[in-house]
């Protein structure tokens, strides 16, 4: 959803994203927010025999909220890295990953 109460949903306070969740027609027992922080390729150098490391991460923070009593259940920060000496990745993985950190958050 990109607009909820007649504004970006990424704008939204917790209030304001419970409000919303209540007050559509829907029912919802929970608003989850979920925001990536990185998601991309990277490379590591090391001063070390394994000169240096590479592969790819995602960076979630994963808020779930409670509608019935407004409180909040979750708070969770993953850190998923799908990574290697000596391994190059570039950006043709990036949706594979992204799926993989979310099943890591939510199971499945």
């Amino acid at each position: 959803m990109k607009f909820a109460a007649g504004r970006k949903a990424v704008g939204l306070s917790d209030a304001e994203a419970l409000k919303f969740a209540t007050g559509s027609g829907g029912r919802y027992d929970r608003v989850i927010f979920v925001r990536v922080e990185e998601l991309g390729p990277l490379i590591i150098i090391y001063p070390s025999p394994i000169l240096w490391e590479g592969g790819t991460e995602v960076v979630l923070r994963v808020r779930v909220l409670n509608t019935n009593t407004s409180a909040l259940e979750a708070d969770i920060t993953d850190h998923w890295k799908d990574s290697g000496a000596l391994v190059l990745k570039g950006t043709k993985t990036l949706e594979q990953d992204l799926q993989a950190a979310l099943t890591a958050v939510f199971g499945q």
